[in-house]
């Protein structure tokens, strides 16, 4: 039997597909025009480092650069992060992101459940302060994939402080974050025993290209997830493309409005 994982891989016959939740707007224009003006470069090997790309994301997220750690996608950060902890139990919501369950599987973690429920309108509420106790990771996806839901600030501390107390790394995938027009109230603060994933593949329409970053609050965890994985995993489209995005401000507010 096949399992069902996630969306995105609709196929040709598809006209519509409604599986991936990608900005309608496209591409940026001058995004395209940066890859089309460099793409004699493409020859070369990428910056291994993404350097430029990771002073801009710093720039805009005023966070020191080296906290802040690139990969080829989201999922290849959740898979680097994974495998540099190599936790033994782990927490994950139901339903959510199917890539944190499989990530977990192949290092042998133990998977617990919060099973978010109708009746609850799939809201997370302090149930889920029950279940944040022998484990050592916990993936809050925020707003969480497929529901739609997004945690209350109230909560989102709660979970934090919980967290805090039980020694438990809290991993805020905000991949849709940027569709939120009040996204600062409801993001997660940089703190340590914190990481935030975020991507450039829903909000730019950039899923093709795969580009996410990370940002840490333990400096030391991040050096540790930046020396997991293969070289040279962001290519040199993905790392103009990143860099030209974050100056369009006129694209995400015609998003937004």
């Amino acid at each position: 039997m096949e399992q069902f994982e996630h969306g995105g891989n609709a196929n040709s016959d598809i006209l519509y597909d409604f599986s991936a939740n990608i900005n309608p707007l496209g591409l940026p224009e001058n995004v395209k025009k940066i890859l089309i003006e460099n793409i004699n470069n493409f020859s070369q090997y990428p910056d291994p480092d993404c350097k430029n790309l990771i002073k801009k994301i710093s720039e805009c997220e005023n966070i020191p650069h080296e906290k802040i750690i690139c990969g080829n996608g989201a999922a290849d950060l959740i898979y680097r992060l994974i495998y540099a902890v190599m936790p033994k139990r782990a927490l994950l919501l139901a339903p959510t992101f199917s890539e944190y369950e499989k990530a977990l599987a192949e290092v042998g973690c133990e998977i617990k459940y919060h099973y978010l429920c109708e009746n609850e309108n799939f809201q997370l509420t302090k149930r889920l302060l029950e279940d944040l106790q022998n484990v050592d990771m916990f993936f809050l996806c925020n707003p969480n994939n497929p529901t739609g839901k997004i945690a209350e600030p109230k909560m989102l501390n709660e979970i934090f402080r919980r967290c805090e107390q039980e020694n438990i790394l809290l991993i805020a995938d905000e991949c849709f974050m940027d569709f939120v027009t009040d996204k600062e109230k409801y993001t997660l603060p940089i703190r340590r025993g914190t990481v935030v994933i975020k991507a450039f593949t829903k909000i730019y329409s950039m899923a093709g290209l795969r580009l996410g970053y990370a940002i840490f609050g333990d400096e030391i965890l991040a050096n540790k997830v930046r020396h997991t994985g293969q070289c040279w995993n962001v290519s040199m489209p993905a790392q103009l493309a990143g860099t030209a995005a974050l100056d369009e401000k006129k694209y995400i507010k015609k998003l937004l409005i």
